[in-house]
């Protein structure tokens, strides 16, 4: 589960982040673009929340969908293992965990037991909260000049032409540097 966790915080990072980015360099045309452009203090601050707000989604959804998945879960009848082990196929018998009955000498004991349980548990939604942490709103002052909301002074429309692979390119040496001030770390 922890690998799956890193592989959707790197696939948020790779590619839905920089899509972020790549909204913010090159807007879709809309006729209040230059109110927004007037407001773009406000309008970053509003997409810090947006983002926020995103992943936060993301965190209670995984969370609801692991409860959900615990929930399916219940004592089995005694009856029902019998018939299960005795082969009988309307009785589907599916553990949450693989635990072991350990003999000891005199004493036995449940692996992995409670606090083990427990610990996973815990440290699996931690790593679903930290997947989701750490991901910082756009920077104006990090936008080439031919955003409209760069800090820069702005191009003029006929001056450049913007490639989509530049765009790209622009999007991923953004998020990289805004990561890199968050965490120190960079994602590439």
């Amino acid at each position: 589960q922890i690998d799956h966790i890193e592989t959707v915080r790197n696939k948020l990072r790779k590619e839905w982040y920089p899509s972020v980015v790549q909204t913010v360099l090159d807007p879709p045309p809309d006729e209040n673009l230059e109110e927004l452009v007037a407001a773009k203090e406000h309008l970053f601050k509003a997409i810090g929340v947006l983002i926020t707000r995103q992943l936060r989604g993301l965190v209670e959804s995984t969370c609801s969908s692991l409860a959900t998945f615990f929930e399916s879960f219940s004592s089995i009848e005694e009856e029902e293992i019998s018939q299960a082990t005795a082969g009988k196929n309307e009785v589907k018998i599916m553990p949450a965990f693989h635990v072991k009955l350990v003999v000891s000498g005199n004493h036995i004991r449940i692996v992995p037991g409670l606090e083990e349980l427990d610990s996973s548990l815990s440290n699996m939604l931690d790593h679903v909260v930290q997947a989701s942490d750490g991901f910082p709103p756009p920077d104006p002052s990090l936008l080439p000049s031919y955003s409209p909301f760069s800090d820069k002074e702005t191009a003029s429309p006929d001056e450049e032409t913007i490639t989509i692979k530049q765009l790209r390119d622009d999007a991923e040496s953004i998020t990289s540097q805004l990561f890199e001030n968050v965490d120190g770390s960079g994602i590439w």
